[in-house]
């Protein structure tokens, strides 16, 4: 999730970077095109990416006994130290 996160803002700025954002503050007038390739850098590209970061949680197989082993460890780990 923290990958998406982190390539949804890099992906973003490379996005309004493209769309000729930039170019449109020195006039004060966007492009149709400026505002479509800035609502999907923010709105849709955030979207993809959650829906992409949902593959390694299906993978994710701790529950159950599992999970209850995990906990007795770190608990008695903590009580070690």
């Amino acid at each position: 999730i923290k990958v998406c996160l982190a390539l949804g803002t890099a992906v973003g700025l490379i996005f309004v970077q493209a769309s000729g954002y930039y170019d449109g503050l020195a006039t004060g007038t966007f492009d149709l095109s400026t505002k479509n390739i800035i609502f999907f850098a923010y709105t849709a590209l955030p979207g993809i990416l959650a829906l992409l970061s949902i593959i390694p949680m299906i993978k994710y197989d701790v529950v159950g006994a599992k999970k209850a082993e995990i906990s007795e460890t770190l608990a008695k780990k903590r009580e070690i130290q």
